[in-house]
């Protein structure tokens, strides 16, 4: 196993063998040029294989054609050569390894295979590629073969050859080339969020991990060659968080170097405190994706290199609205067999929301035919699932001589023009059967009117005689934009 953290590093690619015979230098008696017969047919042998970095191992199938299905399927037979452990392929950028159709499988053995690309145009950094030369080599090249069959047996013949003489793979397909993989490795404009890799690679002299996910680089600290290490513009995606409108957003700060954590930051619309490492961003009112900014420069001296990392940290904050209001919640005295309805009269409603009294849930019941005192709790929830409750307190009494009555509010419905005053108290009256008149006792305990925006409000009563019976009203208040036309739409 290399260093702990990847089991098997395998190098993949395709390659055709033709039919047709190719003819490259050689020896032969002055005077006496050799002859090659052919018939000058044009078909070939297709190939995929895979050759084990560590071990020497060749892996090789034969395929009718390349197309992405026939590379899952040879994604699959991997998997199955190597049952166990994690697998990292390193291959090049052909259509087919890049096709929407093995993203499911990738995905699905995400935590045992994963595709290393190389930069286009960069044969010589495929290992396998020197695999596809040697096997022409000893295989094609000026010699004749009657038919296909003749071919693939050779070439078959081949790889049983040399997976017999697995140090002899090593020493001429690997350690020869080694230095070619360190040189460079670009992986770029990926969602790559692991560099720990890249430890594996002390002879690295160049890499390209920018735009990818990368937050924490303290295992890249050893790479005594690196010249330049392009780690920026990397996007840091972390949680949302759902708040309460006007609250603070408070994000620990997960960006690390080498050294520790990253300081080097700058806020967009907040603040950064080095001594909790935590951003802050204060009175947050609206649904918005907060962000900061961070950099980072570690100097390799020896060849006076450097590596940047440097990117966005983005969080989205969605803003929950007030809580659902309960009106006509109030504690209630009935007669001994008086019909009760625990929802008559109750009433939800929220500022997103508007009127969802449909949304009440009551729990408990009352005897009307007991008398004593019962429980009841109403819950409403809104849109955003906040939950408001309220406990009410039912008394059921024997008939008496003189029963308290409940006073009553006498108020309608509004429309009021836009910009214009409004008295929530104007034309309201309260009665009491023992008290009489108690319009001076009326309290406004909601009012949401807004008269420079048209729209609907919402205005709650409550009124209490003096025995304590209360009664509440809710009434809704329509903020209209009416042109001056010299008539008057109120009374």
């Amino acid at each position: 196993m290399i260093r702990g953290e990847i089991d098997h590093l395998l190098f993949q690619d395709e390659s055709s063998i033709r039919d047709y015979q190719s003819l490259v230098n050689n020896w032969f008696p002055k005077g006496k040029q050799r002859i090659i017969p052919t018939y000058g047919n044009n078909k070939s042998i297709k190939l995929i294989g895979i050759l084990n970095y560590e071990t020497g191992h060749v892996y090789v199938q034969e395929e009718e054609r390349y197309t992405a299905e026939i590379f899952l399927k040879f994604l699959n037979n991997v998997l199955k050569e190597y049952p166990t452990g994690k697998i990292v392929l390193i291959l090049d950028n052909a259509r087919i390894h890049h096709a929407k159709v093995i993203q499911p499988f990738l995905n699905e053995h995400k935590n045992r295979l994963r595709l290393v690309f190389l930069p286009p145009y960069s044969p010589e950094l495929n290992l396998i590629e020197g695999l596809w030369k040697w096997l022409k080599q000893s295989v094609i090249h000026n010699v004749f073969y009657k038919n296909i069959n003749e071919i693939r047996n050779a070439v078959q013949g081949f790889i049983q050859h040399i997976n017999e003489r697995p140090s002899e793979v090593i020493q001429r397909l690997c350690e020869k080339n080694v230095k070619n993989l360190s040189v460079s490795i670009y992986i770029s404009h990926n969602k790559v969020n692991d560099l720990s890799p890249l430890e594996h690679f002390k002879e690295l002299d160049l890499f390209d991990y920018s735009f990818n996910q990368i937050s924490d680089i303290s295992s890249v600290n050893n790479l005594e060659e690196i010249r330049y290490g392009d780690i920026n513009s990397q996007a840091i995606y972390l949680p949302s968080q759902t708040i309460k409108k006007g609250e603070s957003v408070v994000v620990t700060n997960p960006i690390k170097a080498e050294d520790g954590v990253v300081r080097d930051i700058v806020v967009n619309g907040g603040k950064y405190d080095e001594s909790t490492n935590q951003i802050i961003w204060e009175n947050i009112t609206t649904n918005q994706t907060l962000s900061y900014q961070f950099t980072k420069t570690i100097d390799y001296p020896k060849y006076g290199g450097m590596i940047e990392f440097s990117g966005t940290v983005f969080v989205d904050v969605v803003i929950l609205g007030e809580p659902p209001i309960l009106s006509g919640v109030d504690d209630l005295t009935i007669p001994f067999g008086e019909e009760f309805n625990p929802l008559q009269g109750v009433q939800g409603y929220d500022a997103e929301d508007g009127d969802i009294t449909d949304q009440i849930i009551v729990e408990g019941k009352v005897d009307i035919f007991t008398p004593g005192t019962y429980e009841l709790v109403y819950q409403v929830t809104d849109s955003e699932n906040q939950t408001t409750t309220a406990t009410r307190i039912i008394t059921v009494e024997l008939p008496a001589s003189s029963i308290n009555q409940i006073p009553t509010i006498e108020v309608k419905d509004r429309i009021v023009k836009k910009g214009t005053n409004f008295d929530p108290l104007e034309g309201v009256q309260a009665y009491d059967v023992e008290d009489g008149d108690i319009t001076n006792q009326i309290k406004v305990i909601h009012n949401n009117v807004n008269t420079n925006h048209v729209g609907t409000y919402q205005v709650i009563y409550e009124v209490v005689d003096s025995q304590g019976a209360k009664a509440t009203r809710l009434i809704t208040v329509q903020v209209r934009d009416i042109p001056q036309t010299g008539l008057s739409l109120f009374n």
